[in-house]
């Protein structure tokens, strides 16, 4: 027996078959497509943030090349050291507070920054002399040192006949 399908059914139907399709178009095929785009503008986002982070880099690295041709251009430029040159500095400072009845605290070595090259190695020098002019000649004799040296937290006190001074005293190596 054949079911003979009324106008209304049949629109019904129609309108079945094309929601049927769509749904299945929508489900099927559109939403895996934006997933894909969307996916993929998230990647190329990423791609372009770590590529502007990349030329940053480069630009540094061609900032501190044409930095360090300045710096080796100049012949008054001292080199760093390579690492634990501790002993050759113990020369020094005794050759330098000599004179000067002194205590040394040194500290361990760090990196400047993370992954660098270059180590910090601090040192808390406290010494008496008994002028001001000696120990301006003591702190020249630091500054004018053949090993790159920073020199902080200096602090001079008259203390009866002599005058006290303590300070920070960081020299720079080269890690290998």
């Amino acid at each position: 027996m054949k079911h003979v399908f009324t106008n209304r059914e049949k629109i019904l139907l129609v309108i079945l078959a094309v929601l049927l399709i769509a749904v299945g178009y929508w489900k099927l095929i559109l939403t895996p497509i934006n997933d894909s785009i969307d996916a993929l503008r998230q990647q190329t986002a990423s791609e372009q943030d770590a590529l502007i982070q990349d030329s940053a880099r480069a630009a540094r690295l061609t900032q501190m090349k044409a930095e360090l041709e300045t710096l080796l251009s100049d012949p008054n430029a001292k080199p760093l050291p390579d690492f634990d040159n501790s002993e050759k500095l113990l020369v020094e400072l005794n050759t330098i507070l000599s004179g000067t009845d002194y205590t040394l605290n040194f500290a361990n070595p760090t990196p400047l920054e993370t992954g660098s090259a270059i180590l910090a190695r601090p040192i808390s020098l406290t010494f008496e002399v008994s002028t001001y002019s000696a120990a301006r000649a003591v702190l020249d004799a630091l500054h004018d040192s053949q090993y790159v040296n920073l020199i902080s937290d200096l602090n001079m006190d008259l203390k009866g006949s002599t005058v006290r001074t303590t300070l920070s005293l960081t020299y720079f190596e080269l890690q290998k």
